[in-house]
């Protein structure tokens, strides 16, 4: 077990956590994304942006399993579907899909398409999280990353009330998520490193006007906040990819509460979980891109970065966070 590092008003803390490694030292390891913890599974769900992979920690056997669906590239999410076991939504290309996975095979299959948006641009699906009464929250990016233009919107789907845009533009939503006690809905764009919210009605569905809520992550022009998991507490926990930091935010307050170093610049998103919502889960890469224009800096091959790039962290001591919800396909 290591530790992660922390120094605030408070003076130095050591934050326990622990690693596992990728199932196959063969397998291609792009950037690691959108994790998703599901208790009834005892699993941690999670993709390769770049790999086409998607992946299942079972908590209960410390073991990771990962498939890829033949002529589906580039996931870029994967949420378990409510009431329907080995069902999933995935996002591919501008699209969402529902899939079949058992979680051990090495293959998974599409059912369906659910639905598209920005049909006839190169724009792909980002980061999605589930709201209330099931329906699916999602965003879109561009191959440039933050080169691109801020014309990328986000969107919501239910069965009942189709496919509909939210307010505002953007030039990647590359984090969502959903605090189900609060009722807030918060959207990160990593490019112009801002954080908005809007409240949304749990009974109706209907959202308030979209605020900022924080804006001051203040990192380089390489680097990019990644995810956003609730705290128990209402605070955000956000990552940084090409930087090794990770933040906890008051959203109220719009302020920095502490900052982490982490032991690797590659790490992405992370999100909370176990039963108890008691440890953080981070997702880190191998894969370098260069976020202002999408261009590959290093393939993690020839030169790998040292651990725990590549590797699931799994850290202790952080305190607890809130679930997330799945999206309910069929209601």
């Amino acid at each position: 077990m290591c530790s992660v590092s922390y120094s605030g008003a408070g003076g130095h803390v050591d934050v326990d956590y622990d690693t596992v490694p990728l199932p196959s030292a063969s397998l291609p390891i792009g950037i690691m994304d959108s994790p998703y913890y599901d208790c009834t599974a005892q699993s941690l769900y999670w993709v390769d942006l770049f790999g086409g992979s998607i992946f299942r920690y079972s908590e209960e056997i410390n073991q990771i399993f990962y498939a890829q669906i033949p002529g589906y590239p580039g996931i870029s999410f994967i949420l378990p579907a409510r009431n329907e076991p080995n069902t999933f939504v995935i996002g591919v290309e501008n699209a969402l899909y529902k899939i079949m996975w058992d979680g051990m095979n090495t293959t998974a299959s599409v059912i369906g398409k659910i639905t598209s948006a920005e049909d006839g641009t190169n724009h792909h699906t980002n980061a999605a999280v589930a709201g209330p009464k099931g329906a699916i929250y999602w965003g879109n990016f561009g191959p440039k990353l933050c080169g691109e233009d801020q014309n990328k919107g986000s969107f919501r789907w239910s069965r009942k009330g189709g496919k509909e845009q939210m307010p505002g533009m953007h030039k990647t939503s590359n984090s969502l998520t959903y605090d189900y006690k609060r009722g807030i809905f918060y959207h990160m764009d990593g490019c112009t490193q801002e954080i908005t919210a809007t409240d949304i009605c749990r009974r109706t569905g209907k959202y308030s006007p979209f605020r900022m809520v924080f804006n001051q992550f203040c990192l380089p022009q390489y680097a990019a906040p990644v995810g956003i998991s609730v705290g128990s507490d209402g605070s955000l926990w956000v990552g940084s990819y090409l930087n090794g930091t990770l933040f906890n935010i008051d959203p109220d307050k719009g302020k920095i509460i502490n900052t982490y170093t982490m032991p690797t610049r590659l790490m992405g998103a992370s999100t909370f979980g176990g039963c108890n919502y008691d440890k953080l889960y981070v997702l880190t890469s191998q894969l370098e891109v260069d976020v202002t224009n999408g261009n590959v800096i290093s393939d993690g091959k020839t030169n790998p970065p040292p651990d725990p790039a590549g590797s699931l962290m799994i850290i202790h001591g952080l305190g607890k966070g809130r679930p997330l919800r799945k999206p309910c396909i069929g209601c």
